[in-house]
C-alpha cells in the first residue's frame, strides 16, 4: 500500500517567522465556514455586525449615492437661470464654489454675484449661496450677506437676505393650485437715498410670502401674462411684515391685474405707528398733507375702543386701485405704472 503523502502545514513556518502571531496568521488562511466551528468560538454570527452592515452601512451608502446626484442638478439649475437672464439682455456673473452640505443638504456658494438689467436695477452680493434638500428638491433657498445695489436709481444695502422659491413637480391644473410659492426675508436694509428716509435710513426687517395661483406665466412675456390674467389669475399674499422706525406692519391679502395689467388688491392687517409715519411722510413731501390728514382722521375713527390705539396697532384696510395706495378712503401714494416687456 502506498505511503500517504504528508500534508503540508503552515504552522511550523508561521511559528518560526512570527511566533506571537502564528494563530492569527493561520486564521487568515482558514475557510470562513470553519471559523465558527473552532473550539471556544460561538457558532452564531455576530448580530451586532450584521445589524450595523444591514441597517447603517447599506442605507448610508444608498443615501450617499442618492445625494451625489443633486450637486450637478443644482449647478445646472443655476446655469439655466443665468442663461435665461442673459437671453433677456441682463448682465449676470458669479464664481461658483464646491458643493457641500452632506448629508442633509446640497449647498453651492456663489462669490461676487452680480445682476443688472440696464434699467436702474442692480444687485451685488460678495457672499451668496444656493441650496436645496434632496427630499424637497423643487425648493431652492438663496442666502446672501452684506448685499447691495440699486432699485429704480435708489441705492441700498442689506445686511442679510434669505429667499425661498418653490415650484410643484406637476404644473397646476387650475387656478385653485399654486404654480409658484415665493418668500423673502430681509434684515438691516440701509437706504442711501435721502428722499427715501422719512422714517430713518434703516428698515429693521421686511418679509414677504406669496403664491402665484394657476399655471405660472412668464413675467417678461406680456401675452402669456395677459392669458394668465384673463383666466382669473391672482397672487395670494400670505404675509407681509415690515418694521421701519415707528411703523410696524403685518398684513395679508390678494393681488390681481386689471385689463391693462396694472396691479389692484385688497389687504387687511394690523399697523402700528401709522399716524406718526404719515406725519413724517408729509413733512418729507412724500405724500400730500391733505391726504395724510384724511388718513389720520380715518384712523381715529377706526380706534373705537379704548384698547385700540395707533401705538398698539389698528386693524386697517389697505387697497391698491387706480394706480394709487389707499388707507381707508384716503389716497396716500401714487404708484408708478408697470411697463411689462412685450
Amino acid at each position: 500500500m502506498d505511503a500517504q503523502r504528508p500534508r503540508f502545514s503552515l504552522a511550523p513556518l508561521s511559528s518560526a517567522l512570527f511566533p506571537s502571531a502564528s494563530t492569527s496568521f493561520l486564521l487568515a488562511f482558514r475557510p470562513i465556514s470553519t471559523l465558527h466551528a473552532m473550539p471556544g468560538r460561538r457558532s452564531k454570527k455576530c448580530p451586532k455586525a450584521r445589524f450595523f452592515a444591514l441597517y447603517i452601512l447599506c442605507p448610508l451608502a444608498l443615501w450617499t449615492s442618492f445625494w451625489a446626484y443633486f450637486p450637478q442638478h443644482l449647478r445646472e439649475t443655476i446655469q439655466l437661470w443665468a442663461e435665461n437672464e442673459r437671453n433677456r439682455g441682463h448682465v449676470v456673473s458669479f464664481e461658483p464654489g464646491h458643493a457641500s452640505g452632506w448629508p442633509f443638504a446640497v449647498r453651492i456658494p456663489l462669490k461676487n454675484l452680480h445682476w443688472q438689467d440696464g434699467k436702474g436695477h442692480q444687485i451685488d452680493a460678495p457672499e451668496a449661496s444656493v441650496s436645496l434638500h434632496p427630499w424637497s428638491w423643487r425648493t431652492l433657498n438663496v442666502l446672501a450677506a452684506n448685499a447691495g445695489g440699486q432699485w429704480s436709481g435708489a441705492a441700498f444695502a442689506i445686511r442679510k437676505a434669505s429667499v425661498t422659491v418653490h415650484t410643484p413637480l406637476w404644473p397646476p391644473k387650475s387656478h385653485a393650485e399654486a404654480g409658484l410659492t415665493f418668500s423673502a426675508s430681509l434684515n438691516g436694509i440701509e437706504l442711501k437715498t435721502p428722499s427715501l428716509m422719512p422714517l430713518g435710513k434703516t428698515v429693521e426687517s421686511l418679509s414677504l410670502s406669496f403664491r402665484v395661483m394657476g399655471p405660472l406665466p412668464d413675467p417678461v412675456n406680456k401675452k402669456t401674462l395677459a392669458a394668465w390674467n384673463n383666466k382669473n389669475g391672482i397672487v395670494e399674499c400670505d404675509a407681509f411684515e415690515a418694521v421701519w422706525g415707528p411703523l410696524t406692519v403685518a398684513m395679508k391679502g390678494t393681488v390681481a391685474l386689471t385689463g391693462n395689467l396694472q396691479p389692484e388688491g385688497a389687504f387687511a392687517g394690523r399697523i402700528a405707528g401709522l399716524e406718526k409715519a404719515l406725519d413724517a411722510f408729509a413733512e418729507a413731501t412724500c405724500i400730500g398733507k391733505p391726504e395724510a390728514a384724511l388718513a389720520s382722521s380715518f384712523l381715529k375713527q377706526t380706534a373705537q375702543t379704548p384698547a385700540a390705539s395707533d401705538e398698539s396697532g389698528l386693524d386697517t384696510p389697505i387697497t391698491i386701485q387706480s394706480g394709487g395706495l389707499f388707507i381707508g378712503p384716503a389716497r396716500v401714494l401714487t404708484l408708478p405704472p408697470i411697463d411689462w416687456p412685450q
